[in-house]
């Protein structure tokens, strides 16, 4: 009688209980009819060498038994509230499952609804307040457009109407390519003339020195080339007709500039926001006295959360495949390259390798080169964001990042023409690498790393910089002193050493070519951010007239410094380990190759600048490191 209650109360008291005697019956019964051989009393004879005791098909019978036995026993156990919700949330999960993507669509077609209405309401009270949102959703709707068809029809369109005509003009090429080039060389006459190019050039010859200039570059690319005689003159006449028109359209005529000018200045609106995280983060004193470090420093952290975003989205890359698509087709290079030569326009060097990596083993000496030149030649769109800070025009910072792409390929296939047959030949578009982020609060994680990164590196590298300069311009000046010549230094070193080159970008005045080449060897020989910082400088005390500003603007956005062949070998070799050897001889080359394609665009911007246009957009813009944001992004 004791016994059955001591059973009982054991049983209300811990119900553990009955899963362990379950379990012991349930070994009994597995293991045979002799007790000995429980698996409380098996010899220890199985052990091996480390005391493991190794699994048997009878252990592993026992466990699945077990966890049958303990999952029915959990499903026994729960009480009706607890079953209630569990049958509920299987219902739910069935339901969404099966209706999932009407839920979605349901959703997503109220969402768009409700913005219409708002779109539409907003109107209404005041067009001309809410025309940039007009702009923007047109924008948008247009490019998910495109993205849509091309995703669904994609392969359909190119198969019965691009494709054909692609093949019946490559077929026919040698006859078609004189009437193409003779029309393009017309378009550009006729744009020249329409936005009073020939005039001014009439007005002011000293303009002929900027496409004496570009000539002069040119020259410089096809003596130093390495295949002199298999350079691609087609690739070549694009690239300067692409640079030529780009440099028309947006810095000689009103729709163009008023374009890029409205989103340089909403860029501005946009970066200040920064101010506000700083602020919580660092306090408002610090911003005031300490701004390299509490203000502009944060831009890099911030803008590179935002492209990290884009890229996750797909933003970034429907514009970079538009942008390669274009080069592809008109300058002849292959779908991997031009997709890293635009991808520069938007991502830093060592971002852009990463979207073709799958590429990259196969890749050409050639298009390995372009590559290296593409990331020389233009700035990543989260450093660009610093140099905005300093107050350098933002719509002239765009310009130049997009007009040197083109430069790039012109002067990376003169350099290093092409002699075999790359394998993305015929690919229009490639696919990019993927992202890491999973979601969107993961992609802005990550970009705001890697802008902590480039924090680190831009600390570490103008810390020693700068102080390399000093102890260079003690050395020069304690020689300077020995020969009789007072104040030499290195910033008087590079004006007259690079004097020729500034003259030839069409500065001008003496004083200021003097300035220009200074600037240019400060950004070769250390890095653009000091230049640009000595830039903002000579605008600000009146040194140095717009035009020189701007043509100095043009020739400082890149990449091309001797500090950035350590950041470039850095982020190419651990791609393709296997051929560090060539990439570390192609360098070089491209780094010369980068440098002068910013020179080819500083000689474009000499040649098409508008006096009266830019008069009032001097390098000093509307950023400002301590003001409050701008609560508007339209710039109305």
């Amino acid at each position: 009688m004791s016994g059955q209650n001591s059973n009982s109360k054991g049983n209300s008291v811990d119900n553990r209980g009955d899963y362990q005697g379950l379990k012991c019956v349930v070994e009994l019964h597995d293991l045979g009819d002799s007790p000995k051989t429980s698996i409380d009393t098996m010899p220890d004879n199985r052990q091996d060498i480390d005391g493991n005791v190794p699994s048997t098909d009878a252990d592993k019978s026992l466990d699945e038994t077990s966890a049958k036995e303990m999952d029915e026993y959990n499903t026994q156990s729960g009480n009706r509230f607890t079953k209630a919700v569990e049958e509920a949330e299987s219902h739910l999960k069935d339901f969404f499952k099966q209706n999932g993507s009407i839920i979605c669509l349901g959703v997503y077609v109220l969402v768009i609804l409700l913005y219409i209405a708002y779109l539409i309401y907003v109107l209404y009270l005041d067009f001309q307040r809410a025309s940039g949102l007009l702009i923007m959703t047109a924008i948008v709707v247009v490019g998910v457009s495109i993205r849509f068809v091309m995703s669904r029809y994609g392969t359909i369109i190119h198969k019965h109407t691009t494709g054909p005509m692609v093949k019946y003009c490559r077929r026919r090429w040698k006859v078609f390519q004189w009437v193409v080039y003779l029309g393009v060389v017309a378009i550009l006459i006729i744009l020249g003339a329409a936005t009073g190019v020939f005039r001014e050039i009439a007005k002011q010859p000293e303009r002929l020195v900027s496409i004496l200039g570009l000539i002069s570059m040119l020259g410089i690319c096809f003596v130093c080339s390495k295949y002199p005689g298999k350079v691609r003159w087609r690739t070549v006449f694009w690239g300067l007709s692409l640079q030529l028109c780009l440099g028309m359209l947006i810095l000689r005529t009103d729709p163009g500039y008023k374009t890029f000018d409205w989103f340089g200045h909403n860029v501005e609106v946009f970066l200040n926001y920064t101010n506000v995280g700083a602020e919580f983060v660092f306090g408002p004193a610090p911003l005031k006295y300490h701004q390299f470090l509490f203000v502009i420093l944060p831009v890099i952290i911030f803008s590179s959360s935002v492209f990290s975003l884009l890229y996750h989205w797909r933003v970034m890359q429907f514009l970079i495949n538009g942008f390669a698509f274009v080069m592809h087709y008109t300058m002849g290079i292959s779908g991997a390259e031009s997709f890293a030569c635009a991808s520069n326009i938007f991502v830093g060097m060592t971002v852009a390798p990463l979207a073709i990596k799958p590429y990259l083993h196969d890749m050409t000496k050639s298009e390995m080169h372009s590559v290296i030149v593409g990331g020389f030649a233009t700035i990543a769109g989260s450093v660009l964001a610093v140099y905005i800070s300093f107050g350098i025009s933002a719509s002239h910072l765009l310009t130049a990042s997009i007009m040197s792409a083109p430069a790039a390929m012109v002067t990376a296939k003169i350099f290093y023409p092409e002699v075999s047959r790359p394998k993305t030949a015929r690919d229009a578009t490639v696919v990019a690498q993927k992202g890491d982020s999973r979601n969107a609060l993961e992609a802005i994680y990550i970009g705001a790393i890697d802008g902590l990164r480039i924090c680190g590196y831009i600390i570490a590298n103008i810390t020693v910089i700068i102080s390399l300069l000093a102890f260079l311009n003690a050395v020069l000046g304690w020689l300077g002193r020995m020969a009789d010549i007072p104040n030499l230094s290195f910033k008087l070193v590079c004006r007259y050493l690079l004097y020729p080159i500034a003259w030839l970008l069409g500065t001008g005045r003496h004083e200021e070519t003097l300035i220009v080449a200074e600037l240019i060897g400060t950004k070769t020989f250390l890095n653009e951010f000091i230049a640009y910082t000595e830039l903002a400088e000579y605008a600000r005390t009146g040194q140095i007239s717009t035009r020189s500003e701007v043509i100095a603007t043009y020739a400082l956005c890149g990449f091309s410094n001797l500090g950035s062949l350590g950041v470039m070998l850095g982020g190419m070799i651990p791609l393709v380990p296997h051929r560090k050897s060539e990439i570390s001889q192609l360098c070089i080359r491209a780094l010369f190759a980068g440098t002068i394609a910013c020179l080819m665009t500083a000689s474009v911007a000499g040649l098409l600048y508008k006096a009266e246009r830019y008069e009032d957009d001097a390098v000093v813009g509307n950023y400002t490191a301590t003001e409050q944001p701008i609560t508007y992004v339209t710039g109305s």
